[in-house]
Order: structure tokens, then sequence, then C-alpha cells
């Protein structure tokens, strides 16, 4: 990783520890599996998804990124380190390992000739019945264009259909998408927000209906992130 890409990471982290662990469990606490054995959190940076999963009851959570030097810095919280500037090759050297693979806003920085492979290689990192669990930016959102270019290494944004497409593609199954769970906060401020942006969803998907007739291909949500979880039933 560039000392460029990592100071543009830095700048946009969060500082606050607590609000970085929430936004965590918003977004992935319905799509860990039960068994909590072992978890990769891959493409780590700055070892938030090692924290969270560790909070989370993983008995082993360890820690993969293309940039040792980052991922060096996670020694003593993360039960191991893994760093390749091969990734690919690294995916097929470790499968059925994990019971939990957590990619978090990794694949939109991919090319499109290397997505599939790449998602094959994390569903081959699964024990069977251990669960990939993706996060993307979601283009439908408010946000969608501008989290699909705030970030210059970003390729691509998702939708429901093009996530599904490539996970099913790549070999998942028992394929999952997961809204949110925001936890209710009885401020003025937190209150107004959430009825401001529940009329706004609501003529998004009125829209939407109009637009393409079929309720069945309405998004689920335009939250500006899209989280989707597969698993892989057979052995590597």
């Amino acid at each position: 990783m560039s000392e460029a890409y990592r100071q543009h990471l830095e700048r946009h982290d969060l500082e606050d520890p607590a609000r970085v662990r929430e936004g965590y469990q918003v977004w992935f606490d319905e799509a860990l599996p039960a068994r909590r054995e072992r978890a990769l959190d891959y493409a780590a940076g700055r070892g938030h998804g090692v924290d969270y999963l560790r909070a989370a009851g993983f008995r082993e959570v360890e820690a993969f990124d293309i940039d040792a030097e980052g991922v060096a810095r996670l020694a003593g919280r993360a039960s191991a380190l893994h760093a390749s500037a091969t990734p690919t090759q690294w995916l097929a050297e470790h499968p059925g390992r994990y019971d939990l693979v957590l990619a978090k806003d990794v694949v939109e920085h991919l090319e499109h000739e290397r997505t599939l492979p790449t998602v094959q290689g994390l569903l081959r990192l699964l024990r069977p019945g251990g669960r990939l669990v993706i996060s993307v930016p979601h283009a439908v959102s408010f946000a969608g264009v501008y989290l699909r270019y705030g970030d210059f290494t970003h390729r691509t944004a998702f939708t429901e259909s093009s996530l599904r497409y490539v996970l099913e593609e790549a070999g998942g199954r028992e394929l999952r998408f997961h809204s949110p769970r925001f936890r209710f906060r009885a401020s003025p401020k937190t209150l107004l927000y959430r009825g401001l942006k529940r009329a706004w969803h609501t003529a998004l998907k009125a829209i939407y209906l109009v637009e393409f007739g079929d309720p069945a291909t309405l998004p689920a949500h335009f939250h500006p992130r899209l989280v989707a979880s597969a698993t892989r039933l057979e052995a590597p």
C-alpha cells in the first residue's frame, strides 16, 4: 500500500472506537454464524474488523492484508497475521480454515476480471457451513455515486442484483442480504433524521415501483452500505 493511500484512509477513519464498534454491530451482527471458532478479517486495514470479531466472541481472529507494514501493526490484536502481495495465490493456499471470513469494503476495489476469482477464493477459505460476509457500496443509495467515486481506487458499486450474481457465480450458497439494525435513540435530532429518511426511502420505493412495475425488484433498503453473506456447503 502506498503511503499516500494509507494517509487517505486515516483521514476518513473515525477516531471514536465506540462509534466504530457500534457501526460494525449495526451492519454485521445479524450476519455472523453461530459457530465462532476461527474468523478472518480479509483486507484488515487498521484492524477495526479484528477488534469487532474478537468482541463478538470468536476464539481466534486472524488478519490478512496486502500491506505487510500495516498488518504488522495488528500484532497483539489478531491471533495470526498474514500478508501477501499476491492475494489470489494466498487464498488458494488456505482452504477450509474459517467459520467466518469478513470482506468489508474490499470487492469494490477489484477490476472486473479479478472479482469472481477473488470471491471464489474467499469462499474456499470457509469450512463447510462457514459464512463469507461481504460489504460493498450500495449503488442505489442516496450517496451511491459519491461512494463510488469518492475513493479513486474504487472500481464499481453494487446493487442486490449484481452482488447476488457475483456470489452465486462464485459458488456461494444460502445467500442472504442483511439490513442494518440501527439502535433506537429518542433524541429530537435522531427522531427528525429518521423520520425524514423514512419519508425519502418511501418516495424512492414508489419511484422504483413506477419505473419497473414489479415489487420484487425493489431494493430492500437505500442505505449506503450493501451487506450480503453466503456459505459453501461442500468441502474445499
